[in-house]
């Protein structure tokens, strides 16, 4: 500690580019806050603070110069379980902000904390919770990347309680993992969006919930009509309710050329309402095996346009093969005991094209 007060004390008056912080339980609280707020009178471009120590250990305050600093361009932010945040933030160069284990609501927090961050580009929110926000809106021109991604446990409070609103029109790449299906959503035409990775995980706090999840989640998907690429995981138990809610109300994804239907994510109800709804889609990859069998009317040639399809698991047996010899897609196949059944059922069928290809990968 006596090194960094001798290096702040003895640096000059020149600015600090980047400026890296790691706590530790043995440290003083009031020589932090100390460093802190000389970084960000120094006009600090680049700072990373992690202040994620024990509950109780180190009762640390966080200076509001750091949360006006108007020369930041680039934050990364872990918080303690103790730490509180002022209800507004200031930082109009930031492009780039990462926060860890940020406890919004708690008397911390509005629910626009970013409207003043005009020009931020990146806003990556980890392992973060929502204690009795009831609306959280992330309202961004110039967002360009958007990631959520929260491991809960069960004592913590995700989004589920929560009307989320994000109003992103530059948006270019979305991915939500791991976290709570919010409330409700308000989402912008995501006109720009390249990529999505979405994954509709519930917990129990979810399952008392009285709303219909299956509308809720349509609109998320409905929000992503734009997407070239999509990544979709849905819990198992929930799928169905999921895919019908989808089936009911699906948009158009003209954009779509790739498609990723994760473990859950691949009951013939949502993937014959998505290849329906994406008349563009090139490749549909990772698909595994909780189907619900539902016959369609093959006269649709709903496989018609797609040229490759990788089946995980226990997929590739004689329907999907029969597809891919019929549609004249390229065909992967993972599982070793599926690729016995393939290889057996090959002979018999005949193949639709010279590019149908089989892999066993």
């Amino acid at each position: 500690m006596d090194f960094v007060d001798r290096t702040l004390l003895l640096h000059d008056e020149s600015n600090i580019q980047k400026f890296k912080l790691n706590l530790y339980s043995d440290m003083n609280a009031s020589r932090v806050h100390s460093w802190i707020e000389n970084v960000t009178r120094r006009n600090a471009e680049e700072l990373s603070l992690d202040l994620s120590i024990p509950k109780g250990d180190l009762p640390l305050s966080i200076p509001l110069s750091l949360f006006n600093c108007e020369s930041l361009t680039k934050l990364k932010l872990t918080a303690s379980p103790s730490m509180c945040f002022p209800k507004k933030i200031f930082f109009p160069k930031l492009k780039s902000l990462t926060l860890w284990s940020i406890k919004f609501g708690d008397g911390c927090w509005n629910e626009q904390p970013f409207s003043n961050c005009l020009v931020l580009e990146e806003l990556f929110l980890y392992h973060c919770t929502w204690f009795g926000m009831t609306q959280f809106c992330i309202s961004t021109p110039a967002l360009k990347v958007l990631e959520i991604n929260n491991e809960l446990d069960e004592e913590e409070t995700g989004l589920e309680g929560c009307d989320l609103k994000i109003h992103a029109p530059s948006l270019v790449s979305l991915s939500c993992r791991r976290g709570c299906v919010a409330k409700d959503y308000e989402l912008s035409s995501f006109s720009t969006l390249d990529e999505a990775v979405v994954e509709f995980v519930f917990s129990d706090h979810e399952s008392r919930r009285p709303e219909n999840m299956s509308q809720v989640v349509s609109k998320f998907i409905q929000a992503l009509s734009h997407v070239r690429y999509l990544s979709l995981h849905v819990a198992k138990d929930k799928v169905l309710s999921v895919a019908n809610g989808f089936v009911s109300n699906p948009p158009t994804y003209h954009n779509l050329t790739a498609l990723r239907l994760r473990q859950g994510a691949t009951v013939d109800t949502l993937i014959f309402g998505l290849l329906r709804a994406a008349p563009n889609l090139r490749d549909l990859f990772d698909c595994w095996s909780s189907h619900d069998e539902i016959e369609y009317d093959e006269t649709e040639d709903l496989f018609r346009h797609l040229q490759s399809v990788r089946f995980l698991e226990s997929f590739g047996k004689e329907r999907e093969l029969r597809w891919a010899m019929t549609y004249g897609f390229s065909f992967f196949v993972s599982n070793e005991k599926t690729k016995e059944s393939v290889r057996s059922e090959l002979p018999s069928l005949p193949r639709a094209s010279a590019r149908c290809v089989v892999k066993f990968v």
